[in-house]
């Protein structure tokens, strides 16, 4: 059943503003592990604000690894990004390196870092500690962020373009968020797995977020997905005033769901003019 609830949310995909595709951000320095070192190549660098109020506050994010991330951006956007493609590629063993994440108005204080590695077989070996003061060197100016030292596991430095999530057009709240175009897809959408129609259920999806469900789908067969959709997915009065909040940007939407023992994410995007669930 908790497999099906990730269908649903937990992450967000996010406007973000314009950023030069032809400036890569680079990393310089070593991600040692019990004595292994990795060289780690490739900097990203991310502002997540906090306009859903699903997280402590706002935090920067950066990403160092000895690979392209070429959706970085949108990854560094998620509520938790190694919970999604991120540690999704640490299990798989084709990405190693390092989630550095900060106050921005503390970021000098202390970091928590996480640690994206391959671990047992299908699992990635994610390990976050808080670490105070790891920057020797710590800088933002003309729209780029650049630091080093000791930063956990890793020894180096880093310099990316700092990207920011675009501006809130609308927050709504109670029956106002209920009633929104990204609502109503929403609960259209979730209707649709609940009555077993997947059909009519993936045209309220991405091609991502689909691609997730019907992996789901043969994985425990169509009969048992039937089952716990109905259990899972409630009536759509119910459902409805669980909707609390709707934050709205230029072409994504975030639903906050309070389910009663804990608040559910839902992400959209707008293609093509129509509100999609998105991974």
């Amino acid at each position: 059943m908790e497999r099906l609830a990730l269908m649903v949310g937990l992450a967000v995909a996010a406007s973000l503003a314009p950023a030069d595709a032809a400036d890569p951000g680079t990393a310089k320095g070593d991600l040692v592990i019990e004595g292994q070192a990795t060289p780690l190549m490739h900097a990203y660098a991310f502002e997540r604000d906090n306009a859903e109020g699903m997280m402590d506050g706002a935090e920067l994010r950066i990403l160092l690894t000895d690979v392209e991330v070429p959706d970085a951006a949108r990854q560094l956007a998620r509520l938790v990004p190694s919970f999604g493609p991120l540690g999704q590629q640490a299990s798989e063993g084709k990405l190693k390196g390092v989630l550095i994440k900060v106050d921005p108005a503390k970021a000098k204080d202390a970091a928590y870092i996480t640690v994206l590695i391959q671990g047992p077989p299908g699992q990635s070996f994610m390990t976050i500690t808080r670490s105070p003061a790891p920057f020797e060197r710590f800088e933002i100016a003309n729209g780029r962020i650049s630091g080093g030292g000791e930063i956990g596991p890793f020894k180096g430095s880093f310099d990316a373009p700092l990207i920011k999530m675009a501006p809130v057009k609308e927050h709504l709240k109670g029956k106002a968020a209920a009633e929104s175009a990204p609502a109503k897809a929403f609960l259209a959408t979730e209707q649709a797995m609940r009555k077993g129609d997947l059909a009519a259920a993936q045209k309220g999806m991405t091609a991502a977020k689909w691609h997730g469900v019907e992996a789901f789908v043969q994985q425990v067969g169509a009969a048992e997905f039937a089952k716990q959709a109905t259990q899972f997915f409630l009536d759509t009065a119910t459902r409805t005033g669980q909707i609390k909040d709707a934050v709205l940007r230029a072409d994504s939407a975030f639903l906050v769901v309070d389910e009663g023992n804990g608040k559910l994410g839902v992400p959209l995007v707008l293609e093509g003019g129509q509100w999609k669930l998105d991974e």
